[in-house]
């Protein structure tokens, strides 16, 4: 999978400044790629950009390619081949944790049901019991609430992968049991993950990208 996105500037409102000008994102292979950059600097803006989710024609160029074809953010997340761990892991009150985690099949009924088996396998994956699927969100800790979302994320097989503050209030531990499972993936799926913290992510990838002052800039990690 390769992604091609030129921004040729992007606010919020009109009556704001410019949170993005003249930059762009340019991947060629599957593979773990971190955004880091200062709070409100606009990587969660670039995330949903990427998602499909936020910028004009006039404002933002985006395309994804495989196997000679193109392909727009729209197209794949219909196919279920986009997903999207957002930072504040929200999850619906009343539903079951397995509910909250399959919602992506309800609410699009053209993703394959037979990718709901990756199931028992994220769960042994992030070491989470399989008793966690009847309780309730209220009941998860932090940490517990971060891996499930990280499951939902990756329930539909997604080729793209796209992580908003991957450690983000998380421990070492968990950091570390991300770390293990976003491996499995990284010569098969593009993961775009935005992180503070890109220090932890050094045994896994060090392809980097730091937004300042509203371009994004390629970091060579040595």
């Amino acid at each position: 999978m390769e992604l091609d996105l030129s921004i040729n500037s992007y606010k919020h409102k009109k009556n704001e400044d410019y949170l993005l000008m003249d930059t762009g994102l340019h991947i060629f292979k599957n593979g773990l790629y971190l955004i880091t950059g200062n709070s409100g600097s606009g990587k969660t803006t670039l995330l949903k950009i990427i998602l499909g989710l936020l910028g004009a024609k006039d404002e933002v160029s985006i395309t994804f390619r495989e196997n000679g074809k193109q392909y727009s953010p729209l197209e794949l997340r219909k196919n279920g081949d986009i997903g999207y761990h957002p930072d504040d892991r929200s999850f619906l009150p009343w539903l079951s944790i397995e509910d909250n985690i399959l919602l992506p099949f309800k609410l699009n009924n053209t993703i394959d049901n037979s990718k709901k088996s990756n199931l028992d396998k994220y769960l042994t994956d992030l070491e989470l019991d399989n008793s966690v699927l009847t309780k309730k969100p209220f009941e998860l800790s932090f940490g517990m609430k971060a891996r499930v979302n990280l499951i939902r994320a990756c329930i539909t097989n997604p080729k793209i992968l796209i992580i908003d503050e991957l450690y983000s209030g998380l421990d070492l531990p968990n950091c570390l049991r991300i770390n293990s499972f976003l491996s499995q993936f990284i010569d098969e799926k593009m993961v775009i993950a935005a992180t503070h913290l890109h220090e932890r992510a050094k045994s896994i990838t060090k392809n980097r990208f730091h937004l300042y002052k509203k371009q994004l800039k390629e970091i060579k990690e040595l």
